[in-house]
């Protein structure tokens, strides 16, 4: 494991969140007293009175479960799990899913408790920044910046939503500095030359009866019995077909 990511926000809250008078930190509302809650159904505090102080159904109650799936489309109250709080269901989507060596993206800023459980838990964490002077769009030139020279343009391409050649395009103009690698150059393939044609000699015996003089270049006959039998044009290196045929030559 790597050296280990406090929630540097959470440990914060910790420490001062009840000691203060005014807390700026928090992204809530101020919260209600129970009998604000409860006041206009009385008969639910008699409910809650009668409450066991007992283990709860670890998955969260049949009921709540049930009401939760209702919200998606063929979902049944098996696929539901309550967990208490963000925390933990962010804890465990991530435990879950990836295993160390894989690769995250956050987007930042954002609950930071994310990047501290793949950080402690040996992801591979890249991030990208969202600018409020952009209107909250992401930051794709610092995210290039910050990773051009330890990830492929592919790699940020892909983190960007930019094709690999927009991607070295646009560190070119940057002047970035990188001696690009085979992956990052755009493959632009170059047609080999073609042959030029050329006639293919064979040689071999005159195919007339029983003679057995040498045939012409391209012909089954000798030069005797030439211009007693039509013959093929000249075979060509590498087509295999004959052409139209011709007396003599």
């Amino acid at each position: 494991m790597t050296q280990f990511q406090p929630f540097v926000m959470e440990r914060m809250m910790t420490q001062f969140e009840q000691e203060v008078d005014y807390n700026l930190s928090e992204s809530g509302v101020h919260p209600l007293l129970l009998s604000e809650l409860l006041g206009d159904a009385p008969e639910m505090i008699e409910g809650l009175l009668a409450t066991d102080l007992n283990y709860p159904h670890v998955n969260g109650i049949p009921e709540l479960r049930q009401n939760i799936s209702k919200l998606y489309d063929g979902a049944s109250p098996e696929n539901v799990l309550v967990t208490v709080g963000a925390i933990e269901s962010n804890f465990l989507s991530i435990r879950t899913l990836l295993s160390a060596g894989d690769e995250i993206v956050i987007m930042s800023p954002n609950y930071m408790q994310i990047w501290g459980v793949a950080k402690n838990h040996d992801l591979s964490v890249k991030s990208f920044h969202l600018l409020e002077e952009n209107g909250w769009a992401p930051d794709h030139v610092a995210y290039l910046e910050q990773h051009w020279h330890h990830m492929s343009a592919s790699e940020i391409g892909k983190v960007v939503g930019r094709s690999k050649n927009a991607v070295i395009g646009k560190a070119h103009r940057l002047e970035l500095s990188k001696v690009l690698e085979p992956e990052n150059v755009p493959y632009e393939p170059v047609a080999p030359p073609r042959p030029s044609p050329r006639r293919k000699r064979v040689t071999t015996t005159c195919s007339f009866e029983d003679c057995r003089n040498t045939s012409q270049p391209g012909r089954d006959r000798c030069n005797v019995h030439l211009s007693t039998a039509t013959v093929s044009e000249n075979q060509f290196a590498g087509t295999g077909t004959a052409g139209a045929s011709s007396m003599g030559w």
